[in-house]
Protein backbone atom coordinates (compact mmCIF):
# COMPACT_ATOMS: atom_id res chain seq x y z
CA UNK A 1 0.00 0.00 0.00
CA UNK A 2 1.05 3.52 -0.45
CA UNK A 3 1.33 5.79 2.53
CA UNK A 4 2.91 8.96 3.72
CA UNK A 5 6.54 9.89 3.91
CA UNK A 6 5.52 13.25 5.38
CA UNK A 7 6.62 13.58 9.03
CA UNK A 8 3.70 15.85 9.95
CA UNK A 9 1.19 13.98 12.06
CA UNK A 10 -2.57 13.96 12.58
CA UNK A 11 -3.33 14.37 8.86
CA UNK A 12 -5.36 11.17 9.06
CA UNK A 13 -7.14 11.91 12.36
CA UNK A 14 -10.55 11.64 10.70
CA UNK A 15 -9.67 8.01 9.83
CA UNK A 16 -10.12 7.34 13.54
CA UNK A 17 -13.84 7.04 12.87
CA UNK A 18 -13.18 3.91 10.85
CA UNK A 19 -10.98 2.56 13.65
CA UNK A 20 -13.97 2.92 15.98
CA UNK A 21 -16.08 0.89 13.54
CA UNK A 22 -13.48 -1.89 13.64
CA UNK A 23 -13.48 -1.85 17.44
CA UNK A 24 -17.28 -2.12 17.39
CA UNK A 25 -17.07 -5.14 15.07
CA UNK A 26 -14.77 -6.90 17.52
CA UNK A 27 -17.25 -6.42 20.34
CA UNK A 28 -20.10 -8.04 18.42
CA UNK A 29 -21.03 -11.67 17.78
CA UNK A 30 -19.05 -12.72 14.69
CA UNK A 31 -21.77 -15.10 13.49
CA UNK A 32 -24.18 -12.18 13.23
CA UNK A 33 -21.80 -9.88 11.38
CA UNK A 34 -20.11 -12.15 8.82
CA UNK A 35 -20.71 -9.77 5.92
CA UNK A 36 -19.47 -6.70 7.81
CA UNK A 37 -16.31 -8.54 8.88
CA UNK A 38 -15.69 -9.75 5.33
CA UNK A 39 -15.89 -6.18 4.03
CA UNK A 40 -13.50 -4.94 6.71
CA UNK A 41 -10.91 -7.47 5.52
CA UNK A 42 -11.23 -6.60 1.83
CA UNK A 43 -11.62 -3.18 0.21
CA UNK A 44 -13.50 -1.35 2.95
CA UNK A 45 -10.39 0.10 4.60
CA UNK A 46 -9.51 2.03 1.43
CA UNK A 47 -13.11 3.04 0.83
CA UNK A 48 -13.22 4.51 4.33
CA UNK A 49 -9.97 6.37 3.69
CA UNK A 50 -11.39 7.88 0.50
CA UNK A 51 -14.62 8.97 2.20
CA UNK A 52 -13.05 10.31 5.41
CA UNK A 53 -9.86 12.03 4.22
CA UNK A 54 -9.80 14.75 1.51
CA UNK A 55 -8.17 13.72 -1.75
CA UNK A 56 -5.71 16.61 -1.60
CA UNK A 57 -4.31 15.30 1.70
CA UNK A 58 -4.12 11.76 0.32
CA UNK A 59 -2.17 12.93 -2.71
CA UNK A 60 0.25 15.11 -0.76
CA UNK A 61 0.86 12.22 1.66
CA UNK A 62 0.91 9.48 -0.95
CA UNK A 63 -1.77 7.66 1.09
CA UNK A 64 -3.38 5.23 -1.36
CA UNK A 65 -3.87 1.65 -0.16
CA UNK A 66 -3.05 -1.44 -2.17
CA UNK A 67 -6.00 -3.17 -3.79
CA UNK A 68 -6.65 -6.32 -1.74
CA UNK A 69 -6.55 -8.56 -4.83
CA UNK A 70 -3.13 -7.23 -5.85
CA UNK A 71 -1.97 -7.59 -2.24
CA UNK A 72 -2.99 -11.24 -2.29
CA UNK A 73 -1.17 -11.83 -5.59
CA UNK A 74 2.05 -10.49 -4.08
CA UNK A 75 1.62 -12.45 -0.85
CA UNK A 76 0.91 -15.63 -2.83
CA UNK A 77 4.44 -15.47 -4.23
CA UNK A 78 5.80 -15.77 -0.69
CA UNK A 79 3.17 -18.13 0.71
CA UNK A 80 5.42 -21.21 1.05
CA UNK A 81 7.84 -19.38 3.34
CA UNK A 82 5.04 -17.63 5.23
CA UNK A 83 3.32 -20.96 5.97
CA UNK A 84 6.54 -22.08 7.66
CA UNK A 85 6.30 -19.12 10.03
CA UNK A 86 8.99 -16.98 8.36
CA UNK A 87 8.76 -13.38 9.68
CA UNK A 88 7.59 -10.73 7.24
CA UNK A 89 7.59 -6.96 7.19
CA UNK A 90 5.95 -3.92 5.57
CA UNK A 91 7.90 -0.66 6.08
CA UNK A 92 4.90 1.50 5.13
CA UNK A 93 1.94 -0.67 6.03
CA UNK A 94 -1.00 1.76 6.02
CA UNK A 95 -4.12 -0.09 7.16
CA UNK A 96 -2.36 -3.41 6.60
CA UNK A 97 -3.63 -4.77 3.27
CA UNK A 98 -0.32 -6.47 2.45
CA UNK A 99 0.16 -7.75 6.00
CA UNK A 100 -3.37 -9.19 6.01
CA UNK A 101 -2.80 -10.85 2.63
CA UNK A 102 0.32 -12.53 4.03
CA UNK A 103 -1.36 -13.42 7.36
CA UNK A 104 -3.96 -15.44 5.45
CA UNK A 105 -1.19 -18.01 4.96
CA UNK A 106 -0.09 -18.14 8.60
CA UNK A 107 -0.88 -21.23 10.70
CA UNK A 108 -3.59 -20.97 13.39
CA UNK A 109 -3.27 -21.81 17.07
CA UNK A 110 -5.74 -23.67 19.25
CA UNK A 111 -7.33 -20.42 20.38
CA UNK A 112 -7.57 -16.80 19.28
CA UNK A 113 -5.16 -15.73 22.04
CA UNK A 114 -2.50 -18.28 21.09
CA UNK A 115 -2.91 -17.45 17.40
CA UNK A 116 -2.45 -13.72 18.00
CA UNK A 117 0.56 -14.31 20.23
CA UNK A 118 2.26 -16.38 17.52
CA UNK A 119 1.35 -13.89 14.80
CA UNK A 120 2.68 -11.04 16.90
CA UNK A 121 6.16 -12.57 16.76
CA UNK A 122 6.07 -12.93 12.97
CA UNK A 123 4.35 -9.78 11.65
CA UNK A 124 6.26 -6.49 11.54
CA UNK A 125 5.08 -3.17 10.16
CA UNK A 126 5.76 0.59 10.25
CA UNK A 127 3.69 3.62 9.32
CA UNK A 128 3.69 7.31 10.23
CA UNK A 129 0.00 7.51 11.08
CA UNK A 130 -1.25 6.03 14.39
CA UNK A 131 -4.75 5.62 12.96
CA UNK A 132 -3.39 3.30 10.26
CA UNK A 133 -1.36 1.31 12.77
CA UNK A 134 -4.39 0.72 15.01
CA UNK A 135 -6.56 -0.21 12.01
CA UNK A 136 -3.92 -2.77 10.93
CA UNK A 137 -3.87 -4.42 14.36
CA UNK A 138 -7.67 -4.58 14.65
CA UNK A 139 -8.04 -6.00 11.15
CA UNK A 140 -5.46 -8.70 11.94
CA UNK A 141 -7.50 -9.69 15.00
CA UNK A 142 -10.66 -9.84 12.88
CA UNK A 143 -8.83 -11.97 10.30
CA UNK A 144 -7.58 -14.42 12.92
CA UNK A 145 -11.04 -14.68 14.45
CA UNK A 146 -12.65 -15.25 11.06
CA UNK A 147 -10.11 -17.84 9.89
CA UNK A 148 -10.21 -19.85 13.13
CA UNK A 149 -13.95 -19.37 13.69
CA UNK A 150 -13.05 -18.41 17.26
CA UNK A 151 -16.04 -17.38 19.36
CA UNK A 152 -14.26 -16.27 22.54
CA UNK A 153 -12.66 -12.84 21.99
CA UNK A 154 -12.30 -11.87 25.63
CA UNK A 155 -8.51 -12.25 25.53
CA UNK A 156 -8.03 -10.63 22.13
CA UNK A 157 -5.90 -7.50 22.36
CA UNK A 158 -3.92 -5.49 19.86
CA UNK A 159 -1.09 -5.26 22.41
CA UNK A 160 0.28 -8.55 21.05
CA UNK A 161 1.35 -6.72 17.89
CA UNK A 162 4.28 -4.88 19.44
CA UNK A 163 6.19 -5.15 16.16
CA UNK A 164 3.61 -3.04 14.30
CA UNK A 165 4.60 0.46 15.26
CA UNK A 166 4.08 4.13 14.44
CA UNK A 167 7.58 4.79 13.08
CA UNK A 168 9.20 6.51 10.10
CA UNK A 169 10.88 3.60 8.30
CA UNK A 170 13.37 5.99 6.68
CA UNK A 171 14.63 7.37 9.97
CA UNK A 172 18.28 6.70 10.73
CA UNK A 173 17.19 5.69 14.24
CA UNK A 174 14.78 3.03 13.03
CA UNK A 175 15.85 -0.52 13.80
CA UNK A 176 14.82 -2.68 10.87
CA UNK A 177 13.56 -6.17 11.70
CA UNK A 178 15.71 -8.91 10.24
CA UNK A 179 12.67 -10.27 8.45
CA UNK A 180 13.59 -12.34 5.37
CA UNK A 181 10.35 -11.31 3.62
CA UNK A 182 9.35 -7.72 2.86
CA UNK A 183 6.01 -6.81 1.29
CA UNK A 184 5.72 -3.19 0.33
CA UNK A 185 3.90 -0.54 -1.67
CA UNK A 186 5.83 2.62 -0.81
CA UNK A 187 4.54 6.16 -1.31
CA UNK A 188 4.73 7.54 -4.83
CA UNK A 189 4.96 11.22 -3.91
CA UNK A 190 8.24 13.14 -3.96
CA UNK A 191 10.61 13.92 -1.12
CA UNK A 192 14.08 15.42 -0.77
CA UNK A 193 16.85 12.99 -1.64
CA UNK A 194 18.73 11.77 1.46
CA UNK A 195 22.14 13.30 2.10
CA UNK A 196 23.87 10.02 1.24
CA UNK A 197 21.86 9.43 -1.94
CA UNK A 198 24.22 8.35 -4.73
CA UNK A 199 21.74 8.36 -7.60
CA UNK A 200 19.82 11.63 -7.36
CA UNK A 201 19.40 15.02 -5.74
CA UNK A 202 16.64 17.51 -5.09
CA UNK A 203 13.12 16.07 -5.18
CA UNK A 204 13.01 12.37 -6.00
CA UNK A 205 10.46 9.58 -5.90
CA UNK A 206 9.77 8.40 -2.36
CA UNK A 207 9.32 4.90 -3.80
CA UNK A 208 12.94 4.88 -5.00
CA UNK A 209 14.18 6.03 -1.59
CA UNK A 210 12.08 3.37 0.16
CA UNK A 211 13.17 0.47 -2.03
CA UNK A 212 16.86 1.41 -1.75
CA UNK A 213 16.52 1.76 2.05
CA UNK A 214 14.84 -1.64 2.33
CA UNK A 215 17.46 -3.33 0.13
CA UNK A 216 20.24 -1.78 2.22
CA UNK A 217 18.69 -3.01 5.48
CA UNK A 218 17.45 -6.43 4.37
CA UNK A 219 19.33 -9.58 5.39
CA UNK A 220 21.40 -11.28 2.67
CA UNK A 221 19.11 -13.47 0.62
CA UNK A 222 16.04 -11.48 1.68
CA UNK A 223 13.07 -11.32 -0.65
CA UNK A 224 11.09 -8.20 -1.48
CA UNK A 225 7.59 -8.32 -2.99
CA UNK A 226 6.68 -4.81 -4.07
CA UNK A 227 4.28 -2.64 -6.02
CA UNK A 228 6.29 0.20 -7.60
CA UNK A 229 5.78 3.05 -10.09
CA UNK A 230 6.85 2.25 -13.64
CA UNK A 231 9.05 5.35 -13.77
CA UNK A 232 11.60 3.54 -11.56
CA UNK A 233 12.29 0.90 -14.22
CA UNK A 234 11.65 3.04 -17.31
CA UNK A 235 12.30 6.71 -16.57
CA UNK A 236 15.57 8.15 -17.85
CA UNK A 237 15.98 10.16 -14.64
CA UNK A 238 16.18 6.91 -12.66
CA UNK A 239 18.81 5.17 -14.78
CA UNK A 240 21.49 5.89 -12.17
CA UNK A 241 19.13 4.56 -9.50
CA UNK A 242 18.70 1.33 -11.47
CA UNK A 243 22.46 1.04 -11.93
CA UNK A 244 23.09 1.52 -8.21
CA UNK A 245 20.44 -0.84 -6.92
CA UNK A 246 21.03 -3.39 -9.68
CA UNK A 247 24.38 -4.31 -8.14
CA UNK A 248 22.65 -5.45 -4.96
CA UNK A 249 19.59 -7.33 -6.20
CA UNK A 250 18.31 -9.93 -8.62
CA UNK A 251 14.89 -9.30 -10.17
CA UNK A 252 13.08 -12.61 -10.63
CA UNK A 253 9.60 -11.37 -11.53
CA UNK A 254 7.98 -8.26 -13.02
CA UNK A 255 4.42 -7.66 -14.19
CA UNK A 256 2.92 -4.40 -15.44
CA UNK A 257 -0.43 -3.62 -13.81
CA UNK A 258 -1.41 -0.36 -15.52
CA UNK A 259 -2.82 2.64 -13.65
CA UNK A 260 -2.80 2.29 -9.83
CA UNK A 261 -6.42 3.44 -9.51
CA UNK A 262 -8.75 6.19 -10.74
CA UNK A 263 -7.47 8.62 -8.10
CA UNK A 264 -3.79 7.82 -8.57
CA UNK A 265 -2.94 8.27 -12.25
CA UNK A 266 0.39 6.46 -12.03
CA UNK A 267 1.33 3.29 -13.91
CA UNK A 268 2.69 0.60 -11.59
CA UNK A 269 4.21 -2.86 -11.75
CA UNK A 270 4.54 -5.79 -9.36
CA UNK A 271 7.96 -7.28 -8.76
CA UNK A 272 9.82 -9.90 -6.75
CA UNK A 273 13.39 -8.94 -5.82
CA UNK A 274 16.04 -11.07 -4.15
CA UNK A 275 18.77 -9.31 -2.18
CA UNK A 276 22.11 -10.76 -3.22
CA UNK A 277 24.20 -12.68 -0.71
CA UNK A 278 27.29 -10.77 -1.82
CA UNK A 279 26.56 -7.74 -3.96
CA UNK A 280 30.25 -7.13 -4.66
CA UNK A 281 30.62 -10.41 -6.51
CA UNK A 282 27.45 -10.07 -8.57
CA UNK A 283 28.16 -11.03 -12.17
CA UNK A 284 26.64 -8.98 -14.94
CA UNK A 285 24.35 -10.72 -17.36
CA UNK A 286 25.87 -11.33 -20.78
CA UNK A 287 25.12 -8.64 -23.33
CA UNK A 288 22.32 -9.49 -25.78
CA UNK A 289 23.24 -10.29 -29.37
CA UNK A 290 23.96 -7.13 -31.35
CA UNK A 291 21.03 -5.84 -33.39
CA UNK A 292 20.51 -2.62 -35.28
CA UNK A 293 18.48 0.05 -33.52
CA UNK A 294 17.25 3.57 -34.29
CA UNK A 295 20.42 4.94 -32.68
CA UNK A 296 22.52 3.36 -35.43
CA UNK A 297 20.81 5.55 -38.05
CA UNK A 298 19.66 8.65 -36.16
CA UNK A 299 20.62 11.16 -33.49
CA UNK A 300 17.87 11.66 -30.88
CA UNK A 301 17.33 14.84 -28.83
CA UNK A 302 14.64 16.41 -26.66
CA UNK A 303 13.12 19.55 -28.13
CA UNK A 304 14.83 22.41 -26.24
CA UNK A 305 12.15 25.12 -26.48
CA UNK A 306 9.80 25.58 -23.51
CA UNK A 307 7.41 28.22 -24.81
CA UNK A 308 6.40 29.83 -21.50
CA UNK A 309 10.00 29.82 -20.21
CA UNK A 310 12.34 30.30 -23.20
CA UNK A 311 13.03 34.03 -23.80
CA UNK A 312 11.70 35.44 -27.07
CA UNK A 313 15.07 36.77 -28.15
CA UNK A 314 17.34 36.09 -31.11
CA UNK A 315 16.36 35.45 -34.73
CA UNK A 316 12.83 34.54 -35.75
CA UNK A 317 12.61 30.78 -36.30
CA UNK A 318 10.07 28.38 -37.78
CA UNK A 319 8.57 26.67 -34.75
CA UNK A 320 6.89 23.27 -34.33
CA UNK A 321 4.70 22.26 -31.36
CA UNK A 322 3.24 18.85 -30.59
CA UNK A 323 -0.32 20.09 -31.23
CA UNK A 324 0.68 21.31 -34.69
CA UNK A 325 2.64 18.33 -35.96
CA UNK A 326 0.27 16.26 -38.11
CA UNK A 327 0.57 12.56 -37.13
CA UNK A 328 2.47 10.53 -39.73
CA UNK A 329 2.75 13.47 -42.16
CA UNK A 330 5.68 13.06 -44.58
CA UNK A 331 5.85 16.68 -45.70
CA UNK A 332 5.06 18.86 -42.69
CA UNK A 333 6.19 22.49 -42.89
CA UNK A 334 6.02 24.92 -39.99
CA UNK A 335 3.47 27.72 -40.19
CA UNK A 336 4.27 29.20 -36.76
CA UNK A 337 7.39 31.15 -35.86
CA UNK A 338 8.90 32.83 -32.81
CA UNK A 339 12.18 34.36 -31.71
CA UNK A 340 14.56 31.82 -30.20
CA UNK A 341 18.29 31.93 -29.51
CA UNK A 342 18.71 28.28 -28.48
CA UNK A 343 19.49 25.07 -30.40
CA UNK A 344 17.62 24.62 -33.68
CA UNK A 345 17.54 21.73 -36.18
CA UNK A 346 17.95 21.67 -39.93
CA UNK A 347 15.26 19.66 -41.82
CA UNK A 348 14.62 17.02 -42.82
CA UNK A 349 14.05 15.31 -39.48
CA UNK A 350 11.34 13.43 -37.60
CA UNK A 351 9.58 14.67 -34.48
CA UNK A 352 7.97 12.17 -32.09
CA UNK A 353 5.44 13.07 -29.41
CA UNK A 354 6.91 12.46 -25.97
CA UNK A 355 3.52 11.90 -24.33
CA UNK A 356 2.81 8.19 -24.76
CA UNK A 357 1.30 5.49 -22.60
CA UNK A 358 0.64 1.75 -22.75
CA UNK A 359 -2.65 1.09 -24.50
CA UNK A 360 -2.17 3.80 -27.15
CA UNK A 361 -2.70 2.53 -30.70
CA UNK A 362 0.77 3.84 -31.58
CA UNK A 363 3.35 4.43 -28.86
CA UNK A 364 5.68 6.55 -31.02
CA UNK A 365 3.80 8.89 -33.38
CA UNK A 366 6.13 10.54 -35.88
CA UNK A 367 6.00 13.49 -38.29
CA UNK A 368 8.58 14.40 -40.94
CA UNK A 369 9.48 18.09 -40.79
CA UNK A 370 10.57 19.60 -44.12
CA UNK A 371 11.85 23.04 -45.09
CA UNK A 372 14.95 25.08 -45.85
CA UNK A 373 15.38 26.97 -42.57
CA UNK A 374 16.51 25.70 -39.15
CA UNK A 375 13.52 24.91 -36.93
CA UNK A 376 12.91 25.47 -33.22
CA UNK A 377 11.27 22.43 -31.58
CA UNK A 378 9.02 22.38 -28.52
CA UNK A 379 10.00 20.41 -25.40
CA UNK A 380 7.04 17.98 -25.76
CA UNK A 381 8.64 16.54 -28.90
CA UNK A 382 11.68 14.33 -29.50
CA UNK A 383 13.84 15.32 -32.47
CA UNK A 384 15.19 12.41 -34.52
CA UNK A 385 17.88 13.53 -36.98
CA UNK A 386 18.94 11.14 -39.77
CA UNK A 387 22.68 10.55 -39.93
CA UNK A 388 22.36 10.23 -43.72
CA UNK A 389 20.46 13.55 -43.80
CA UNK A 390 17.85 12.34 -46.29
CA UNK A 391 14.07 12.35 -46.50
CA UNK A 392 14.21 8.65 -47.45
CA UNK A 393 15.74 7.80 -44.07
CA UNK A 394 12.94 9.71 -42.33
CA UNK A 395 10.26 7.86 -44.33
CA UNK A 396 11.84 4.53 -43.34
CA UNK A 397 11.76 5.61 -39.69
CA UNK A 398 8.02 6.36 -39.88
CA UNK A 399 7.52 2.86 -41.23
CA UNK A 400 9.42 1.39 -38.27
CA UNK A 401 7.50 3.51 -35.76
CA UNK A 402 4.13 2.27 -37.09
CA UNK A 403 5.05 -1.41 -36.71
CA UNK A 404 3.44 -3.50 -33.97
CA UNK A 405 6.96 -4.66 -33.09
CA UNK A 406 7.73 -1.10 -32.01
CA UNK A 407 4.56 -0.88 -29.93
CA UNK A 408 5.39 -4.19 -28.26
CA UNK A 409 8.95 -3.06 -27.53
CA UNK A 410 7.89 0.26 -25.99
CA UNK A 411 5.06 -1.37 -24.03
CA UNK A 412 7.70 -3.59 -22.46
CA UNK A 413 10.45 -1.08 -21.70
CA UNK A 414 8.57 2.20 -21.28
CA UNK A 415 5.50 1.84 -19.08
CA UNK A 416 5.49 5.44 -17.85
CA UNK A 417 3.82 8.34 -19.64
CA UNK A 418 6.66 9.95 -21.58
CA UNK A 419 9.02 8.50 -24.14
CA UNK A 420 12.67 9.09 -23.35
CA UNK A 421 15.66 9.60 -25.61
CA UNK A 422 17.00 6.21 -24.51
CA UNK A 423 13.78 4.34 -25.26
CA UNK A 424 13.61 5.74 -28.81
CA UNK A 425 17.31 5.11 -29.47
CA UNK A 426 16.84 1.46 -28.53
CA UNK A 427 13.83 0.77 -30.78
CA UNK A 428 14.84 -2.24 -32.93
CA UNK A 429 15.28 -1.35 -36.60
CA UNK A 430 13.20 -3.57 -38.83
CA UNK A 431 11.81 -2.78 -42.27
CA UNK A 432 9.82 -6.02 -42.52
Amino acid sequence: MQKSADPRKHKMRSYGRYVLELEHLLSENPSENCEAIKKSLDGQAYGALRSLVPLQILRSSGAFFTDHEIAEQLADRAKDEIRKGTPFFDPACGAGNLLLAAAKHLPLGSSLASTLTAWGEIIHGFDLHPEFIEATKLRLILLARQRGNFADCSEATSDVFQNIRCVNALSALTIFPMAPICLMNPPYNCLSAPDDCQWGNGKVSAAAVFIEHVVRNSPPGGRIYALLPEVLRCGSRYKTFRDCIGKKIKVVFEQSLGVFDKWTDIDVFATEIHVLEDACTDKKLPAPPSAETVEDRFHVHVGPLVDFRSPKTGPSRPYVEAVQATPWAKNFTCTASRKFSGTVFQPPFVVIRRTSRPGDKFRAIGTIVRGNKPVAVENHLLVVLPKQDTVKACVELLHVLRQQKTNDFLNTVMRCRHLTVGSVKNIPWSKS
